[in-house]
């Protein structure tokens, strides 16, 4: 009625031109006509693609293949300088080589001891060395 105030939707419900919508929009229809579930010959998968996933699996859990990360917590960036300074590389060189100002070495750095929770420098360089970074490893 005019004038009076427009009525609110409960919350969680939606108008029926949006789940139309929603229904119709590219990724909708994507995941629904090409065929999002494993082995289904949409996908261009099968049974061979379930096998090759279960091989990978077991020989990421039985240590085969590539090593696993000894630093997952660390980006890319902080593993490059982690590996420099277990190489015993100083900071001024670190930057020169990575292109990067000193202090910026230094922050990298500092995060790095702040995520593998090490008090400085030399005990960094131990764990990195322990875990196979440094010098002839990379």
């Amino acid at each position: 009625m005019p004038g009076s105030p427009p009525r609110a939707r409960p919350r969680g419900s939606r108008s029926t031109t949006a789940g139309a919508r929603r229904r119709s929009s590219p990724c909708a229809q994507g995941c629904v006509a090409g065929g999002d579930r494993p082995g289904d010959p949409r996908r261009g998968g099968g049974a061979g693609d379930l096998r090759a996933v279960g091989r990978a699996a077991r020989a990421r859990a039985s240590g085969g293949g590539r090593p696993a990360d000894p630093f997952p917590e660390l980006t890319p960036r902080e593993r490059e300088v982690l590996t420099l300074l277990a190489a015993g590389l100083t900071t001024a060189t670190i930057g020169a080589r990575l292109g990067l100002a000193a202090k910026t070495v230094t922050n990298h750095a500092s995060a790095v001891f702040a995520k593998l929770q090490v008090a400085g420098r030399a005990e960094a360089v131990e764990r990195a060395r322990r875990a196979g970074l440094g010098p002839g490893r990379s």
